[in-house]
């Protein structure tokens, strides 16, 4: 279960955005993440809840994750595709020739929270 140190390196960074940002509380966190990584949501969610008990300043905290679609830009056709299935071959002219432009991302993509005074 990679989603565990996936949710530990996250709160590792969150905790120092916080610090840089003097919040005193993390209301939400919002998490940009692509199809391939394979990530459930409902895993990182629970582990997330699990793990965020450890700091106070993560009291009450909400991880929010966008899964983003695996999408492919064909370099036969130049036809840009978003792939429903794990098959990936261009829908236009059938070739495998293609490059991956979304479905990599792991990204925290901002917090809030409040800011010490």
């Amino acid at each position: 279960m990679h989603e565990a140190a996936i949710i530990e390196d996250l709160i590792r960074q969150v905790l120092q955005e916080a610090e840089k940002n003097r919040l005193q509380k993390i209301s939400i966190i919002y998490l940009t993440v692509g199809r391939l990584h394979h990530l459930v949501p409902q895993t990182m969610g629970e582990l997330f809840d699990l793990m965020k008990s450890e700091f106070p300043i993560m009291a009450g905290a909400i991880l929010q994750t966008e899964i983003r679609p695996v999408r492919f830009v064909c370099r036969s056709c130049g036809s840009e595709t978003t792939a429903a299935a794990p098959s990936f071959s261009c829908p236009d002219c059938r070739s495998t020739d293609i490059r991956i432009v979304s479905g990599y991302e792991l990204i925290l993509a901002s917090i809030e929270g409040e800011q010490n005074e």
